[in-house]
């Protein structure tokens, strides 16, 4: 549910509209959600109704126009001087210049990154993410996955995704959970807080 719940929020801080249950503090503005996860027709199909008559999709849901989803072009040229982190980076920075915003998204961070499980590799990339973050005044959600796990215990700092290091630049972090005693109930859990307490 992660990405679901992203796309949530991403709807919210653009519209301005609340998510039943959560507060928005954010200002009505212009998000930019990076999907590195789902093709162009695969986010559609989500958004939409499926037509059993017509065997057609349809009523697709109209997103806010401070919306905007971007994805990687699959067949973009790599220059030789650059790696593909490089690259990636450069594209996301004349991004956010473009469109002027002030809120990004990442789904997901192991596609930044080949090298996430391991130190020398998530420490380049957080710094970089940070210093985006500072040059451009953003708040910046990371989505990341949690390897399987023992549903019966708390879940922890212990299984995001990658290495220690992403936990120690991060300013807070949440995660969802699957219920031990019910596989379709999900919770959201903080597990870091840097500013505020922890609620």
């Amino acid at each position: 549910g992660k990405s679901i719940l992203a796309v949530q929020i991403a709807e919210s801080i653009s519209s301005g509209k609340e998510i039943k249950g959560f507060k928005l503090e954010a200002k009505r503005q212009k998000v930019l959600y990076f999907d590195f996860e789902l093709n162009k027709k695969q986010f559609e199909l989500r958004y939409c109704v499926k037509n059993e008559t017509e065997k057609v999709f349809d009523n697709h849901y109209l997103f806010d126009d401070n919306f905007s989803r971007v994805e990687i072009n699959p067949n973009g040229d790599i220059p030789d001087n650059m790696s593909f982190e490089d690259c990636l980076n450069k594209s996301i920075e004349e991004t956010i210049q473009k469109h002027n915003a002030k809120v990004l998204i990442i789904d997901n961070i192991t596609f930044l990154i080949s090298e996430i499980e391991k130190s020398k590799g998530s420490l380049p990339l957080m710094r970089k993410l940070k210093e985006i973050k500072n040059n451009y005044n953003l708040s910046i959600l990371i989505l990341a996955h949690t390897p399987k796990r023992d549903l019966s215990q708390p879940i922890t700092q212990n299984q995001i995704h990658g290495s220690k290091m992403l936990f120690n630049f991060i300013d807070s972090c949440f995660a969802i959970g699957q219920s031990s005693t019910d596989k379709d109930i999900r919770y959201i859990k903080q597990i870091k807080e840097r500013n505020k307490a922890k609620k």
